[in-house]
């Protein structure tokens, strides 16, 4: 009964892990994109 119970409960959380991926997806490319505008800000 266990591996029953470990592959259902597997997929309870597969809302909220993908907000919470997507919310650090939009971080990551804020971050890139920050860094990309200070070296271009630099350069001139």
């Amino acid at each position: 009964m266990p591996k029953i119970m470990a592959t259902y409960n597997k997929y309870e959380m597969l809302p909220q892990r993908k907000e919470a991926l997507d919310q650090c997806t939009n971080l990551i490319m804020d971050l890139i994109q920050n860094q990309t505008m200070l070296f271009i800000f630099q350069l001139n």
